[in-house]
């Protein structure tokens, strides 16, 4: 059966199953519970979550926008993202441990210039934060947890955001300061990303 996100959302919200869930409640709900186990893990270790809005458009049809809504990001949401980063991160130790050559994708630790052009840009919106050459995924997370729920949180979130050094996919394993991880690829998307594809097929050299 198929489900979409506001499916069980609605059963995590009322705790009421439909047709559509049938024999799924207890897997859902114990699904549900791993992933904010697997979230907590992940902020202790101080992997950033940005939280940028994402743009909802809805069409008519015959294709024409209608509007552009901010979509919710739900609890649903966040189970598959978590199980994701899981399994992403699960086969990139698995084929490390083989000592193998791999793909993975990385996030070098930021640029301490930038880090200071920001802090003196936010602490013109009232925010004092050091942010120099030591600085790690925690230090900015407590940084971001200042700002939260505040007016100016997404504009301080795109701004830090800008400031880091963008992703990219390489043979060279050197971490992923973003999400506070030492290993790290793309192995869940292969019907929509390539470097994903490539990871699946060199998954499948190594089991030759």
């Amino acid at each position: 059966a198929k489900l979409t996100y506001e499916e069980v959302q609605a059963f995590f919200d009322s705790g009421k199953s439909t047709p559509q869930l049938k024999g799924l409640e207890e897997d859902l709900a114990k699904m549900l519970e791993i992933s904010q186990k697997l979230l907590k893990k992940r902020e202790a270790q101080g992997s950033l979550d940005f939280d940028l809005p994402e743009a909802l458009v809805i069409l008519d049809a015959s294709g024409n926008i209608l509007d552009i809504n901010q979509a919710a990001r739900l609890d649903s949401h966040r189970l598959i993202e978590e199980f994701m980063l899981l399994a992403n991160k699960t086969v990139a130790l698995h084929v490390t441990r083989l000592a193998m050559p791999f793909l993975y994708r990385v996030h070098a630790k930021p640029d301490p210039e930038k880090l200071k052009a920001f802090s003196e840009l936010v602490s013109q919106l009232g925010y004092k934060t050091s942010l120099g050459e030591k600085v790690t995924p925690r230090l900015l997370q407590r940084f971001l947890k200042q700002v939260e729920g505040k007016p100016e949180e997404p504009l301080i979130n795109e701004l830090l955001l800008r400031s880091l050094k963008k992703a990219v996919y390489q043979p060279e394993n050197i971490g992923h300061f973003g999400l506070a991880f030492t290993h790290y690829t793309h192995f869940t998307s292969p019907i929509r990303r390539y470097p994903d594809l490539i990871v699946h097929r060199l998954l499948i050299e190594l089991k030759k």
